[in-house]
């Protein structure tokens, strides 16, 4: 059974629900920035003094290169490998859910594969399977099957930049989860659900060519229950009732307060993210949903770098109007995250959205 709506998923920012793996990802970060102005360039022993309990945190960096630290390095990727990308994001961003999301449907990895085929999901029906008397031919049938999707990886990746004085802080674990949470959680939400259609960069948004399905105009929860029986009603045919449902923070606030308790005891998740419209619910299908992360991220950390301080830089960051920052000279540290990325839906009836709800 999914999961059912409750309270907490209404605070699943908070710190409490911070996974222990990713403050020892964020303290690895912070070991090696700082290890870039130590004169010893040792991350390891950075962590055992600030964080002599985190174990994780230590075989992070006890290994890794001083500059730059790169999760292709051994002793570096080793203990970050065990962190899968989605497990990561999915504790980031103001609510954001997608990554959250993208867990209950199929997680594949690429393992080295510039693309993954996946299976079309067609409508079940009554005459694929049928009786036979004993000692008699058993009827053979082919099953109704569609395209399906093919996932091609994407770079999601960003760079932020911290100075000595941020990462020198008592509050730079806060201050670097803070900065991971403003850039990942949130663009992960942002390209899931949009409309947007595929480019060479980036994967198709879940709402991509999905027509909206009308709201009702009762405005009560006399409404509320029509549109979530047409959200379901849509994706049934192909996925059950093995859904969630995605809308704002706001919706999901009323949907918590007042819904039936029969819809809770059906146990559908709600999730909330800021990247909705609001006013709209969106009903995946869970069967359908595929998504391919690379369970080894690239985080690399150096101050002997220029970058260029453009969230649109052209090719050659040194050309145009870009400014170009040397963090050597500005006495700051540069990070980058990179990870291939990739999600699709089997069948795109497994996805329904009802816009401009009147409850």
């Amino acid at each position: 059974m999914a999961r059912v709506l409750v309270p907490e998923d209404l605070h699943r920012n908070g710190s409490r629900a911070r996974d222990a793996a990713v403050v020892s990802v964020v303290r690895g970060i912070i070991a090696q920035a700082l290890a870039t102005f130590a004169q010893d360039r040792s991350g390891a022993r950075i962590v055992r003094r600030q964080w002599p309990q985190d174990r994780q945190a230590i075989a992070i960096v006890e290994r890794a290169a001083s500059s730059p630290a790169m999760t292709t390095t051994a002793g570096w990727a080793a203990e970050l490998a065990q962190t899968r990308v989605l497990d990561l994001l999915a504790t980031f961003g103001p609510a954001s859910c997608g990554a959250a999301l993208l867990q209950q449907g199929t997680v594949l990895s690429w393992a080295d594969a510039a693309k993954i085929t996946i299976p079309g999901i067609s409508t079940a029906g009554a005459g694929f399977t049928s009786f036979a008397a004993q000692g008699q031919a058993i009827a053979v049938r082919q099953l109704v099957t569609s395209a399906g999707v093919n996932l091609t990886p994407s770079k999601f990746a960003t760079i932020f930049s911290l100075t000595r004085e941020t990462i020198e802080s008592s509050n730079s674990e806060q201050l670097v989860r803070m900065v991971l949470a403003d850039s990942l959680g949130a663009a992960l939400d942002a390209a899931l659900f949009s409309t947007n259609a595929a480019t060479a960069s980036s994967p198709a948004g879940l709402l991509y060519n999905v027509t909206p399905i009308t709201a009702a105009t009762a405005g009560s929860s006399v409404a509320m229950l029509q549109d979530f029986g047409k959200l379901v009603q849509a994706v049934s045919p192909t996925c059950g009732m093995n859904i969630a449902f995605v809308t704002d923070p706001g919706t999901v606030t009323k949907i918590a307060l007042s819904a039936a308790p029969g819809f809770e005891l059906l146990g559908l998740p709600v999730l909330a993210s800021n990247a909705v419209t609001v006013g709209s619910v969106i009903c995946i299908g869970l069967p359908a949903l595929v998504s391919a992360f690379e369970p080894t991220p690239r985080i690399d950390a150096s101050r002997d770098v220029e970058i260029g301080m453009d969230t649109a830089p052209p090719a050659d960051p040194g050309s145009g109007t870009t400014v170009v920052k040397s963090m050597y000279q500005t006495d700051t540290v540069a990070i980058r995250f990179i990870d291939d990325v990739a999600w699709g839906v089997r069948t795109p009836s497994a996805v329904a959205v009802v816009n401009g709800i009147t409850w």
